[in-house]
């Protein structure tokens, strides 16, 4: 019984750990990926306040070096780097949204704070919107922070662009 108790016992712990490495590799993992989704003078629209987020952000600006760092400042020289603006919804009323448009203005980003009444008229403009949930259910519905939804419709309504 003590065997199968501790045999159960370091399955978990394993299992576990395996999780914890899992989550610490999240990070670099979609960082990797910024400069696959931001283009060169793209205009994104995000929203809330997520530290994954604005790491992706700060990668596609900055760069990633070959060991999968995000560089400490922008090489105008590399091509590793984008330029982007970003809009970020105030998200009213919490404003979170003002912890993020610094963050990322700190960072050397072009940021712009907008209100969250004025997602609609301002999609036209927007190449990109990024927004980031809380979980992703079994059926594709995402669980985000209120105000998600109205940003989202707005960018289905207005991906009927022209260019």
């Amino acid at each position: 019984m003590i065997r199968r108790r501790k045999k159960f016992l370091d399955i978990v712990l394993l299992n576990l750990q395996t999780m914890k490495d899992d989550n610490e590799r999240v990070y670099e993992a979609i960082q990797l990926q910024a400069h696959e989704h931001i283009n060169k003078n793209d205009i994104v629209l995000t929203f809330s306040q997520s530290d994954l987020l604005q790491s992706f952000l700060e990668a596609a600006y900055k760069g990633v070096d070959d060991n999968g760092e995000v560089a400490e400042s922008r090489d105008e020289s590399s091509d590793k780097g984008k330029d982007f603006e970003v809009y970020v919804c105030e998200t009213a009323p919490s404003f979170k949204g003002h912890q993020t448009a610094k963050k990322l203005q700190e960072d050397g980003l072009k940021v712009s704070l907008v209100t969250d009444a004025s997602v609609f008229a301002i999609m036209s403009i927007v190449d990109k919107v990024i927004i980031s949930t809380h979980g992703i259910m079994a059926n594709g519905g995402l669980i985000a922070t209120a105000g998600a939804y109205q940003i989202c419709l707005a960018a289905k309504v207005s991906n009927n662009k022209t260019d």
